[in-house]
């Protein structure tokens, strides 16, 4: 969720998405929070996809399994390897829910 949120173009969006990924229920939040976003949420769904399309072919790769016929997404393409912090809001006390609300 990190490396999505990293490649966020709208500020205030990417804001709400650090705030949501830190501490427990980060999943569920950053969730609801691109439930207000649909083309950034159908673009989590894609990158997300495409990231376990390459973990998959990774795998078979490393046991050295061949699969009977070619996956129907095609050749995975390599993850983006962003090492960019995220900046962390600073902590007043109140959960990530709270602060979002």
């Amino acid at each position: 969720m990190e490396r999505f949120v990293v490649g966020v173009t709208d500020e205030p969006l990417r804001e709400r998405l650090v705030i949501a990924i830190d501490g427990k229920g980060a999943f569920r939040r950053f969730k609801d929070v691109l439930l207000n976003y649909p083309t950034e949420r159908e673009r989590w769904f894609t990158y997300r996809s495409d990231l376990l399309h390459w973990a998959m072919q990774k795998w078979l790769e490393k046991e050295q399994l061949a699969p009977k016929e070619a996956a129907p997404w095609g050749a995975p393409k390599p993850p983006p390897e962003e090492n960019v912090q995220l900046e962390r809001p600073a902590q007043n006390g109140e959960g990530p829910g709270e602060i979002l609300r």
